[in-house]
């Protein structure tokens, strides 16, 4: 089934893609 594995790679790469924006909001967040 390659739409899924097409749509799980997408769907991961949003996941981390979010995580790093998120981290770096904290991170200057925090330092200010």
């Amino acid at each position: 089934m390659p739409i899924f594995k097409k749509t799980l790679i997408v769907l991961s790469f949003i996941f981390l893609i979010s995580i790093l924006i998120y981290l770096n909001m904290y991170l200057f967040g925090t330092s200010t």
